[in-house]
């Protein structure tokens, strides 16, 4: 998602190596969407549940929990005792493909969510995994969402791996 997000912004890119992942794919040409009907499913008994509430909570932490799975095992973690220290293992599910499929995803549109604001007239002051913090000189400190800001729903709509995102 990177490489694409960055093509579209006008890099040249060099490949050095590729190595190419199997896999399969519908009469569409698209891969199958492995978890979407868990995560419909988590998402549809979230929404029963009051915002903030301990059910919804739980429901968003399954949710969340479902990458953190994939991605187990990826890179030497370590879970601690009183007594002892072991290395924490693959999980059942764990696939570096599809978590870096996630992150790299999660990292173009946080990429795009930057040039909406920069496009605005906002300013970002930091980046990190998943969220950003910007400032709108001339707009007042009430502004919270994107919403509160003229015009950025529409430039960060207007962006292909939030597009993507947003479809996924």
């Amino acid at each position: 998602p990177e490489l694409i997000t960055a093509r579209e912004q006008g890099a040249e890119i060099e490949v050095l190596r590729c190595i190419t992942i199997p896999m399969r794919v519908n009469d569409a040409g698209l891969p199958p969407p492995l978890f979407a009907p868990f995560l419909e499913q988590m998402i549809s008994r979230r929404r029963r549940f009051q915002k903030d509430s301990l059910a919804n909570l739980l429901y968003k932490l399954i949710c969340n929990g479902l990458y953190g799975k994939l991605a187990q095992g990826v890179k030497t973690r370590f879970v601690r005792s009183f007594d002892r220290r072991d290395q924490l293992p693959d999980s059942a599910v764990t696939c570096p493909a599809y978590a870096c499929a996630i992150t790299g995803a999660v990292r173009a549109a946080l990429i795009e969510l930057q040039d909406a604001i920069e496009e605005v007239g906002g300013i970002v002051h930091s980046a990190t995994t998943d969220g950003c913090m910007a400032s709108f000189p001339g707009h007042p400190d009430t502004h919270k969402t994107l919403e509160d800001i003229p015009g950025l729903l529409e430039a960060v709509y207007r962006k292909p791996a939030i597009q993507r995102m947003r479809a996924g």
